[in-house]
């Protein structure tokens, strides 16, 4: 029987009656667990009230474009998600889990990583003076990044709401859909990979949205995939994906965890990453949801797409079946080609 991710997401919740209870129940068996509406953060206080407003302004926007409440979500500050932790969350009816670094974390993080290094080129020196360079050099770090706080905490809050974007469309979709690829063919949900990076772009906030349009502006279209090839390629980190996790796989009793890269790691991901630079991929994602809103003003046409799609309808067919955009893909990609033009000559 063909379901809607509407109708899907409802018989998720109705099937899930207990979940508020549960949750409750969660947070007073966990001091460092907090709750605000369908968001659980489990971490300290501070950083957990920060997270759940964040997550909360996500939630709006994903109601907003796919016009369903965000099904219930537990992040996890410091990135661990021990098996047994994971089987509590579980346990209280949340199946979406989503372990974060927060702000507060690439903080410790980074003066942990900086604490090793001073030690480790200054052993022959008293505990006494370790410390007192330890202490200089922290001072010193703190002095270089204070002034760029500010854009990296917005960034950071754009990336949350993005990979809660992942993390619910995936819930929904997968309720929603008939015939989903097995585990591991895909970057994100059973979704088309493209489908899967539009639902989580649309989530973040104007600081990323801002950065992509001017990437568009600085790589310009010549760089950009050609749609048909965007719209049927897997995501360009895929398969440096794969690798990385099986690099860094977790022991059975370590549940699952955020992996964070040192910068050569990250070159190299980028690196080992498939068709270019990804950067290109998610700059695209965005200009193409600002191309389709230049043709209708319905805020949940990605939903319309993602409806049809989990029902085994494919892209092509659902553009026959509308009446905004240009209903074939040979049209879609005229009309693609003439907006990026477009955007070019005002640039220029």
């Amino acid at each position: 029987m063909k379901c809607s991710i509407a109708l899907a997401l409802c018989v998720l919740f109705c099937g899930c009656a207990s979940s508020n209870a549960h949750q409750r129940a969660l947070c007073a068996d966990l001091t460092s667990c907090h709750q605000l509406g369908a968001v659980v953060v489990i971490g300290d206080t501070g950083p957990a009230v920060q997270l759940l407003q964040q997550a909360q302004a996500g939630a709006t926007r994903f109601e907003q474009h796919f016009g369903v409440p965000a099904p219930t979500v537990a992040i996890v500050t410091g990135g661990v998600v021990s098996a047994q932790l994971e089987q509590d969350i579980q346990s209280a009816g949340i199946q979406a889990i989503l372990p974060w670094i927060s702000a507060q974390d690439q903080k410790k993080l980074l003066e942990a990583s900086i604490r090793k290094q001073v030690l480790a080129q200054t052993s022959g020196l008293s505990v006494e003076q370790q410390e007192a360079m330890v202490q200089q050099a922290l001072q010193s770090a703190g002095e270089q990044t204070s002034a760029s706080l500010s854009q990296a905490d917005n960034v950071q809050r754009g990336a949350l709401t993005h990979e809660l974007g992942h993390v619910w469309f995936k819930t929904v979709f997968e309720a929603a859909g008939q015939v989903l690829p097995k585990p591991g063919e895909q970057y994100g949900s059973g979704a088309p990979d493209w489908l899967d990076e539009v639902a989580a772009v649309l989530l973040e906030n104007e600081t990323l949205r801002q950065s992509r349009r001017e990437a568009l502006l600085q790589i310009g279209a010549s760089q950009l995939y050609a749609l048909e090839q965007y719209l049927s390629m897997p995501h360009p980190s895929f398969a440096a994906a794969r690798t990385l996790a099986a690099r860094f796989g977790a022991s059975e009793d370590a549940g699952n965890r955020a992996i964070v890269l040192t910068e050569e790691e990250a070159a190299q991901f980028l690196s080992d990453s498939e068709a270019g630079d990804p950067t290109v991929y998610y700059t695209q994602t965005q200009a193409f949801i600002d191309f389709v809103s230049t043709y209708t003003s319905h805020a949940r046409v990605f939903a319309d797409i993602a409806d049809a799609m989990a029902g085994g309808a494919t892209f092509a067919e659902w553009l026959e079946g509308q009446s905004t955009l240009p209903r074939s893909l040979p049209g879609l990609t005229d009309a693609w080609q003439a907006w990026l033009d477009a955007r070019a000559k005002q640039r220029s």
